[in-house]
């Protein structure tokens, strides 16, 4: 189950359909703040169980390992990969240079 607004601007709420094996049920709200309301409401009305998160293996190779990988294997003018490699150095390994790449979302 879920709060969802659509490329159109009208706000749904999605869950597992009992009927159906494998599909979703949708729940139409309208659009705007009212519209949202509503479906957050209806959200929780249904009160269905939340799946577990993903577990995530940490095993795997780090995000600089993988920087390293992209640098050598890319095939970059020698002004682009200067630029990139100075990039990495200086701004992204040290942030997340240290974290398993698995673990890295778009957050």
């Amino acid at each position: 189950m879920s709060v969802h607004q659509l490329k159109d601007g009208r706000w749904i709420v999605k869950y597992p359909d009992p009927e159906k094996a494998s599909g979703s049920k949708r729940e139409y709200f309208g659009r705007g703040a009212a519209a949202e309301i509503r479906a957050r409401n209806r959200d929780r009305e249904l009160d269905l169980k939340q799946t577990k998160p993903r577990v995530v293996d940490d095993a795997g190779p780090l995000f600089q390992e993988l920087a390293l990988e992209y640098l050598v294997n890319k095939n970059f003018n020698e002004n682009s990969q200067k630029l990139c490699k100075l990039r990495l150095q200086s701004i992204i390994i040290p942030i997340l240079g240290d974290i398993p790449a698995i673990r890295l979302t778009y957050r």
